[in-house]
């Protein structure tokens, strides 16, 4: 994407899609970094893993990474598709399975 944007000359991130793509990509190589040191089993340390603080905000990054992850593909198809009956349908799984995430 990022080339095909330089060969017809067009500007980079303009668009509410794009800089959620960016925060998206940045949050999960960050947390993926940070919480397989502190809770991977094999090479973290007891004290970490059992921390209850920690697993919890591994578990609310993880859940904000997922609705911005969904927000991202919907705000994508929002400027591919301007008609709000393909919007709705394409928005409805989304909605319906996020109810598994915050479960």
């Amino acid at each position: 994407i990022y080339s095909n944007k330089d060969m017809f000359g067009k500007e980079h991130f303009l668009t509410t899609h794009s800089w959620l793509g960016c925060v998206v990509s940045i949050g999960w190589v960050s947390t993926s970094i940070v919480n397989f040191g502190l809770l991977h089993p094999d090479y973290a340390s007891l004290s970490t893993r059992r921390n209850l603080t920690l697993r919890s905000g591994h578990k609310m990054a993880g859940r904000a990474a997922f609705f911005l992850a969904w927000a991202t593909c919907f705000t994508g198809f929002q400027t591919l598709q301007a008609d709000p009956m393909y919007q709705a349908v394409f928005a409805l799984p989304l909605v319906a399975f996020s109810v598994f995430i915050f479960i």
